[in-house]
């Protein structure tokens, strides 16, 4: 599940009366490469079930939702993960929903209402924006978007692919008849419009999906910055494009 679909689904949760656990643990691995939330969690659980009288219902799901918890984070967390979010609550129909995710929360936090508390997973979708990568050379680019709902979950941790653009090779030796200068010529204009097609076509795609950050990679990125976004409502645009960071060939 999407993240802003789990922010949704916890926001819409109708209270029954149970208690209803929010954890937020930091998976990151201490000094000894060893993950430290496991004792704490434990011991806020054990102070968190003398709020509940034995044999009661409350005390039922609640012990039921701390058998699931410690299931799930024995046999089911990622190596990946440095953020785990669990929502629990036995007596609402066995509600169990969990998120694993690359970045990590702040602090371990277990929060036990009747309800979701949901602050922490909103502010982690807040601050972990969409972001496009742009991997180009003289006839070939490749599009990818990280962050957001694409990256944030340790499952899914490549990015998404989602442009890639081919167009005709060149090389820059002499062919047929052509003088060397005019060959020339011929190759560095098909590479700028090799260039202003790939721009043209990240523009589209970073307004469609609302992305404002932009890492360019690459053997041709100073063919890439000559280009100019299109004309069409473009003061965004140009900034966008002004900002692109240049960074060496990503393999």
């Amino acid at each position: 599940m999407k993240l802003n679909d789990l922010v949704q689904k916890l926001a819409a949760f109708e209270p029954g009366g149970f208690p209803f656990l929010s954890i937020y643990l930091d998976a990151e691995s201490n000094q000894q490469g060893r993950d430290d939330y496991g004792i704490w969690l434990k011991k806020e659980l054990s102070e968190q079930e003398k709020n509940y009288a034995d044999e009661s219902a409350e005390a039922q799901s609640f012990n039921a939702d701390v058998e699931r918890v410690m299931n799930f984070l024995e046999n089911e967390v990622e190596p990946s993960a440095n953020g785990i979010a669990i929502f629990a609550c036995f007596g609402a129909n066995e509600f169990f929903e969990t998120k694993q995710i690359e970045v990590a929360f702040p602090n371990n936090r277990l929060f036990v209402f009747d309800r979701p508390h949901i602050f922490p997973l909103a502010r982690t979708i807040d601050q972990n924006p969409k972001y496009a990568v742009l991997w180009a050379d003289t006839n070939k680019a490749d599009i990818y978007i990280f962050g957001g709902e694409n990256t944030i979950d340790a499952q899914t941790n490549t990015g998404a692919k989602v442009e890639e653009i081919q167009n005709e090779v060149t090389n820059r030796s002499q062919v047929g008849g052509w003088s060397q200068a005019r060959y020339q010529r011929h190759v560095e204009n098909f590479h700028l419009q090799h260039a202003k097609d790939t721009v043209e076509e990240l523009d589209k795609l970073m307004r469609g999906a609302k992305i404002e950050h932009l890492i360019l990679c690459g053997d041709e990125t100073a063919e890439m910055t000559r280009a100019k976004p299109p004309p069409h409502n473009s003061e965004l645009n140009e900034r966008r494009f002004k900002k692109i960071a240049v960074s060496p060939r990503v393999q």
